[in-house]
């Protein structure tokens, strides 16, 4: 929730370097003031939908699905705040800004929006990504964020960039930590990242990547609380997972949920008959023999919109358009 007014940076003060024309599209996607509350901001698809989320922060930039939140010095107010979006990544702006963070962020869509907290924040302002949905690259420059804590509650001090470029997933990279506020966001950050390794189920591919070999339409990362899915192919040894579930189409034919432990929650009991898995376009969860049979389904075909939804409180569920739940393992703990 964007404030329309632009906030226009010191004189003194560098943020963007001149690049010639000839290295790819880059454009500021927007420039002013953000409203913050909780010293957070949001960068969010247009396919986000709220969740419930147990999970902590993860840094000066948490990913969860279909959406960024954006650490900021200050707890409540403005900040100042440019994107800039990219065909390729613009070099980082490390000589201006003191913290520097980057991660994966997948984009079903295409759209994302800058979305403040608070009562003052004002309607979100869509940006359109140059390629489109797809992978992207999401690198957060902060600075002036410790002089924030205690500024002025009308005045505007820490300031935020964030490029965002197509690109394929790779882990986080934190390029420069050098504020007080940046070493306790970093440090905290690597505790819930090695606390939230969880052990491998069995029947996953060994070089199966994060989001799984499946062939879908939004690859997320895996330190988000729950994954989405509009449509999703899965063949042995292929999966996809949020923090306490895994959805894995073993290579017995079984379609089965394991929990973050490791232990089988749900099965479809297909071993032996299965060939694959799809959630269908139509909205049914499926499991196919190798005739193209079916030898199991959810039976939620019929509703336009559906969404798979692989959640963090460890339960598979077939949503409707409208977020009504269809169907689901019960496997929620």
């Amino acid at each position: 929730m964007v404030l329309e007014e632009a906030w226009p940076a010191s004189e003194d003060e560098g943020g963007l370097s001149e690049r010639p024309a000839d290295e790819g599209f880059e454009a500021i996607a927007f420039h002013g003031t953000v409203e913050v509350a909780y010293a957070q901001f949001h960068l969010q698809d247009h396919a986000y939908r709220p969740t419930m989320t147990i999970d902590g922060l993860a840094g000066l930039v948490t990913v969860r699905p279909c959406e960024l939140v954006l650490v900021t010095g200050r707890q409540y107010g403005p900040v100042g705040c440019t994107v800039v979006i990219a065909g390729q990544d613009p070099g980082a702006e490390l000589g201006w800004y003191e913290d520097v963070e980057e991660v994966a962020f997948a984009s079903p869509t295409g759209v994302v929006a800058l979305v403040g907290r608070g009562a003052a924040a004002s309607p979100a302002r869509d940006i359109d990504l140059v390629a489109g949905p797809g992978a992207y690259r999401v690198r957060y420059h902060a600075r002036r964020m410790d002089q924030a804590v205690d500024a002025d509650e009308d005045l505007v001090v820490d300031d935020y960039l964030l490029q965002i470029w197509p690109a394929p997933e790779a882990p986080r990279e934190r390029l420069k930590v050098t504020s007080v506020c940046g070493r306790y966001w970093a440090e905290l950050g690597d505790v819930r990242a090695e606390a939230a390794t969880p052990p491998v189920p069995a029947g996953v591919g060994g070089d199966a990547s994060v989001a799984g070999r499946a062939h879908v339409s939004e690859a997320l990362a895996a330190d988000v609380s729950s994954t989405f899915w509009s449509h999703l192919l899965l063949r042995p040894g292929d999966h996809v997972r949020s923090r306490r579930a895994w959805l894995v189409f073993r290579s017995d034919g079984n379609l089965v949920v394991y929990d973050e432990e490791a232990r089988v929650r749900w099965m479809s009991g297909t071993a032996g008959r299965g060939m694959h898995a799809s959630f269908q376009i139509d909205g049914n969860l499926v499991v196919r023999n190798g005739d193209g049979g079916v030898e199991w389904a959810s039976g939620t075909h019929g509703y336009t919109g559906n969404f798979l939804a692989v959640q963090d409180d460890g339960n598979v569920v077939v949503y409707r358009a409208d977020g009504n739940a269809l169907w689901a393992t019960g496997t929620n703990h």
